[in-house]
């Protein structure tokens, strides 16, 4: 699966998938007949660890913003990209998955930046991440929590920073 370089005349959301697309809240919510189902991790079911509601705000800012993904979660290390595009698609995210982080870089901030670096993006830019180390993309890192997961103040945050407004790590 070859990215599209036409895609990258849009803004980029490079997307960590646990603490963004999921979180404490979300599993603590479940039943147990779905947290075994979760835990068999086949393919076919691992659109189950994925929270509706933060999909739906990932998908408004995507829609918003006219974004494409990229996948920078540690998810990388045991996916390859068609996979975690047919899981991020049974999960119900729209936007198109352009491409995934390098896979054997194990720092997510340094494979955030040899993906910009390969690209040579010029289109704005912006991180939804849990962990604290994006934080060196200060101005392009919203934070989220474990807690939490992506809420509405996290989607009005990446779309400032995707506009160019000044934003520190939320």
């Amino acid at each position: 699966m070859t990215p599209d370089p036409k895609l990258l005349t849009r803004p980029v959301v490079f997307l960590d998938i646990d603490g963004v697309l999921n979180s404490d809240k979300f599993f603590e919510a479940q039943t147990d007949t779905y947290l075994v189902e979760m835990s068999r991790t086949r393919l076919d079911t691992l659109h189950m660890w994925f929270d509706p509601e933060a999909v739906h705000r990932l998908n408004r800012l995507t829609t918003r913003a006219n974004a494409v993904i990229v996948v920078s979660s540690s998810w990388v290390f045991g996916h390859n990209k068609r996979e975690l595009c047919e899981v991020l698609a049974a999960a119900r995210v729209k936007a198109p998955v352009f491409d995934i982080t390098n896979r054997y870089i194990s720092d997510r901030c340094q494979r955030i930046t040899r993906w910009l670096d390969r690209w040579g993006v010029h289109t704005p830019w912006v991180v939804l991440d849990d962990d604290l180390s994006v934080c060196k993309f200060a101005e392009r890192a919203v934070l989220t929590s474990m807690r939490e997961g992506l809420q509405d103040h996290h989607v009005d945050a990446a779309l400032a920073v995707l506009r160019g407004a000044v934003h520190a790590a939320d």
